[in-house]
């Protein structure tokens, strides 16, 4: 990518967070990254590439952070707590109307999301999930796909902008709700006595 492309990426980007993708047109755009429409033209065929350009290159910065907490020395349960806590925090910095905007009017930077999430989901985090059933870690009755599927569906909720002014309020009240109650509630006994989540 080139600087110009990389430039105007960031600058909508930075648009895009703050006031949704609906509401900000090419020319805003332009008018921020200080060139013509013509010039953005050149680099992205519409907007939907742009925004699509925009997802990649913020899917690809999140698996590099991800891949650092896979790579720590933390246990999988651990690592799932710091995964979800970037991931929800990451989601929480956009505008509500970025991700209602993609999901209305950009059906394939939608299923970009979708397919991110579900692979996050349903690839590292169930896969930490099953190694910590078998360290011992959480119950053994525990349905990793089952708890994967509701993870994914509150995810969503969570970006469409469910429970958005609790979130705002007290982002750390929302994620022990959300994510270090129900980890609790998984752990075996001997774990959860040792346990700093």
């Amino acid at each position: 990518m080139n600087e110009s492309s990389r430039h105007i990426l960031e600058l909508a980007l930075q648009l895009f967070k703050a006031q949704g993708v609906k509401s900000v047109t090419m020319d805003d755009i332009a008018r921020e990254a200080g060139v013509s429409k013509k010039t953005i033209y050149q680099h992205y065929l519409n907007k939907e590439d742009l925004i699509v350009s925009i997802l990649l290159e913020r899917f690809e910065y999140n698996r590099e952070k991800i891949q650092e907490i896979m790579g720590s020395d933390m246990n999988p349960v651990e690592k799932v707590v710091h995964i979800y806590d970037y991931s929800l925090k990451s989601i929480h910095s956009y505008s509500l109307s970025f991700f209602r905007g993609i999901r209305k009017y950009h059906p394939n930077a939608r299923e970009m999301c979708d397919e991110y999430m579900r692979n996050l989901i349903f690839g590292q985090i169930a896969t930490l999930l099953q190694e910590a059933k078998e360290q011992g870690l959480i119950r053994p009755e525990t349905n990793i796909k089952l708890l994967s599927e509701i993870y994914l569906w509150g995810i969503r909720e969570f970006s469409n902008g469910a429970l958005s002014e609790q979130v705002t309020k007290d982002f750390d009240a929302f994620f022990s709700h959300f994510i270090l109650n129900n980890i609790r509630g998984m752990l075996t006994d001997e774990y959860l006595s040792v346990a700093k989540l």
